[in-house]
């Protein structure tokens, strides 16, 4: 069957991870180290890792110190954990989107008088015009969990926030068996490895002090979000082949938008401007009338895919505003298998299906 996945030097991971073992470490450590070393240099700005990308949202939104009862945006069309995250300690308010998933100045105008703080979600790696939203003056979290290498007005996206957290599970761009991570401002770093492990100032083996197993508790009552060296070596690895699987994963995208063209029973994505980087983490069609027939029809033909996200607001009862493009994209959308793995083959294969279900 066709499902979502990623690609991977098998090799390389090996012989990492056999190192790492033989070492007899695998948790916090070195491996963690040099990722994080290697992401901030990309990103020229302090990267932290986590263990997921959920909890990377949480460390992010508890780095902001907000007042009690503070009111953040974020659209109903993302996923659970962006609601976790905030709903945990403050209020959300659910925004609508634009139909290609992303919130925009003008989806966010309803609402922006209640609220003190805005989560922008860079939905399937398409960049969000962003600067609009950050004039407001509101504090601006990015989750850029599809967008890893997506940018806008010639800025990576991630570096806009005032906090920005990323998703490394085994699906994204940058896979590895769960992982995240969050970019915050240098006087923030030493904050933000407190508050991923338990609240604790350093680890005991970091420790200046002269009694090294005496904790220093920054913060009480705080869930442990500490990454490990099995997951850094799959980032590494990812890192190392970042540009060559986007590469693909940007083929196999526009392959999909050529053959898409010529179907007038499905809206397939907006081209992307020429002047913005799109991180192509999966492919996003409409289909008005029938979506979840073919999406039945696929599966039956070995053909997984899915919708990102059941919008939140179905499930969950917090202030919103007129909702009427998540509505849409909530009854009509479906996100077609998209990976670097993937052939140009297979994609005509799923195109084939989707013309042979429109005949029926």
């Amino acid at each position: 069957m066709l499902v979502f996945g990623n690609r991977f030097d098998t090799s390389d991971i090996l012989k990492e991870l056999e190192s790492s073992i033989k070492s007899g470490w695998i948790g916090c450590g070195s491996k963690v180290k040099s990722f994080e070393s290697l992401f901030s240099e990309r990103y020229k700005k302090s990267f932290v890792m986590t263990n997921n990308g959920s909890n990377a949202l949480f460390l992010a939104i508890e780095l902001l110190d907000l007042p009690p009862g503070s009111k953040i945006a974020l659209p109903s069309f993302t996923f659970e954990a962006c609601l976790n995250a905030i709903a945990s300690r403050y209020e959300p308010i659910f925004c609508d989107v634009e139909l290609n998933g992303n919130v925009s100045i003008g989806t966010l105008e309803p609402i922006l008088d209640k609220c003190d703080a805005v989560m922008v979600v860079h939905y399937g790696g398409r960049p969000v015009d962003i600067q609009p939203i950050l004039a407001t003056g509101k504090i601006v979290i990015e989750d850029v969990a599809h967008a890893v290498d997506s940018i806008i007005d010639s800025q990576r996206c991630g570096t806009f926030g005032h906090v920005s957290a990323f998703s490394f599970d085994p699906i994204k761009n940058i896979a590895t068996p769960d992982s995240g991570g969050v970019l915050v401002s240098e006087n923030q770093v030493i904050k933000s490895r407190a508050l991923r492990n338990l609240g604790i100032s350093s680890a005991g083996h970091e420790s200046e002090k002269s009694n090294w197993w005496e904790n220093d508790i920054l913060n009480r009552y705080i869930a442990k979000y500490l990454p490990n060296d099995v997951s850094a070596i799959f980032a590494l690895e990812q890192l190392k082949n970042l540009e060559s699987n986007q590469r693909k994963r940007r083929e196999l995208w526009d392959l999909y938008q050529n053959l898409l063209s010529e179907l007038s029973f499905v809206i397939r994505e907006s081209d992307i401007p020429a002047d913005v980087q799109h991180s192509y983490f999966t492919y996003f069609l409409r289909v008005p009338q029938g979506r979840n027939d073919l999406a039945k029809y696929l599966r039956e033909n070995n053909v997984y895919t899915t919708l990102r996200f059941n919008p939140l607001h179905f499930n969950a009862n917090f202030t919103h505003s007129n909702l009427n493009n998540t509505v849409i994209l909530g009854r009509e959308g479906l996100n077609l298998p998209l990976h670097p793995s993937l052939t140009s083959l297979d994609v005509e294969r799923v195109v084939d299906l989707i013309k042979k279900w429109g005949k029926r």
